[in-house]
């Protein structure tokens, strides 16, 4: 029974002969096999969701180790790690080369938003305007106050959030946060942000680092808890936009805004792509980045791959946007008796 911590925000020379579980000798004459068992051994070690997955990663070796020692170029290497991290069917594993950055696996899905057909939307309340150094677009009236936050970088400034909240927002009758468009970034960010809304301390979600060398050796569960912060807290109605390009801190903004009694969560299902993941450099300097953590909702649901529900589902379809209807906004809107 795990128990739960408190925190705040040669080995294969021909098969058959014999195997090992984690190879670290040099194999054959291949000029990529060092990076290729150290681009394996960093996932084999490190990587946390193979239990959940059921990704065989020994046969993955296995396959993928001949085709790396046949390789004769970069471009053949990359396509061979390409081909083996994609296994993984992880949004957040890449490699960085001098040449870019390479994902070999990703989910397709159509946006649930435009950002012309909801600024139309606000044109009756003053319109949609940009604050370049919060990084989020924003309209604020009595009756109805509207974020846009399309990113958690590092260098947003959550105090430009915090002066237009508690000078312009912090009196409407209703407040949208609206983050369909938004795939991550930094945590702490969303944290700041969701504090605003928080009525008292409350777990939202929980984690467990990979911490040995077994493919199921986990940390004991780790909550994280979302707890009221800056000078005024919100206590109307609050209505949180999502949808399929909903990913990483973003769903864990989900996850915060999610257990607060006032917030509402509409859209869709979110993409499901959580990790805490960390670059490990590789013998010829590429770097892979490799996931470290499992995530799993306040009810303990996986957030990988599963991906979050709204409170209320709304489906949109490109013809809505085309159209220039946005039935999510839609939905707020009437809730908060605007149509």
């Amino acid at each position: 029974m795990k128990t739960v911590i408190k925190l705040f925000a040669g080995v294969f020379l021909l098969l058959g002969l014999c195997c090992m579980s984690t190879p670290t000798a040099t194999l054959g004459s291949g000029e990529y096999t060092d990076d290729f068992i150290s681009c394996w051994d960093h996932f084999d070690t490190t990587y946390c969701y193979f239990p959940s997955k059921g990704v065989d990663w020994q046969y993955c070796y296995q396959k993928y180790l001949s085709l790396a020692m046949e390789a004769q170029r970069d471009d053949d290497f990359l396509n061979v790690l390409m081909d083996m991290l994609a296994e993984l069917r992880d949004a957040h594993v890449h490699i960085a080369t001098d040449e870019g950055y390479f994902f070999p696996w990703s989910r397709d899905y159509e946006a649930n938003y435009s950002n012309a057909v909801s600024d139309s939307y606000f044109e009756a309340f003053g319109g949609v305007s940009y604050n370049p150094e919060g990084m989020f677009s924003y309209c604020c009236s009595p009756k109805i106050s509207y974020f846009r936050i399309s990113s958690w970088p590092s260098n947003m400034n959550t105090q430009e959030f915090q002066h237009l909240f508690d000078s312009l927002a912090i009196n409407s009758e209703a407040v949208i946060i609206d983050v369909r468009m938004n795939g991550g970034g930094n945590s702490s960010k969303a944290f700041e942000v969701a504090q605003r809304f928080a009525d008292r301390e409350r777990a939202a979600l929980y984690v467990q680092f990979r911490d040995g060398p077994d493919h199921d050796d986990f940390c004991d569960y780790i909550v994280s808890a979302i707890f009221p912060g800056g000078h005024q807290r919100y206590t109307g109605p609050v209505y949180v936009l999502q949808g399929r390009g909903v990913a990483s801190s973003t769903e864990m903004f989900l996850c915060y805004m999610g257990v607060i009694p006032s917030v509402t969560t509409v859209g869709e299902r979110s993409y499901g792509a959580s990790g805490c993941p960390v670059y490990m450099t590789l013998p010829n300097g590429w770097q892979v980045k490799v996931p470290t953590w499992i995530d799993y909702t306040a009810d303990m649901v996986i957030i990988e791959w599963t991906g979050i529900e709204p409170d209320v589902y709304i489906d949109t379809t490109l013809e809505d946007f085309n159209s220039g209807v946005d039935p999510i906004l839609d939905f707020v809107f009437s809730e908060c008796g605007l149509l």
